[in-house]
């Protein structure tokens, strides 16, 4: 699988106290990354909760868009928890699914 690269901009004094901050917690700038970006993929409830925080006080989307999206979200969750699959073991079963069944 073909990775693709990230680029950020940030001041000198940013990207000083990001490296100061991650030295302390024991983390490189990419496992960090990987870290934040494959949370946020997953819906992370912290994060969903920072980005939804971020967005409002930004003005980032209107009111009623981000209350639908809050919405699917928590039924997308609802679903999760109902049929007790993540993301990967749905991946998983379209996998076995191809395997016994290659015309599909």
């Amino acid at each position: 699988m073909a990775q693709k690269r990230i680029t950020v901009n940030l001041t000198e004094h940013q990207h000083a106290d990001l490296i100061v901050k991650l030295k302390y917690d024991g983390m490189a700038q990419t496992k960090f990354m990987r870290a934040y970006i494959t949370a946020y993929l997953e819906d992370s409830k912290f994060i969903r909760d920072f980005i939804d925080d971020y967005k409002e006080k930004n003005k980032v989307q209107n009111k009623r868009k981000r209350k639908k999206q809050k919405r699917i979200l928590e039924k997308k969750v609802e679903n999760k928890n109902k049929f007790g699959l993540d993301t990967y073991e749905i991946e998983d079963i379209f996998d076995i699914i191809q395997k016994e069944h290659p015309e599909l």
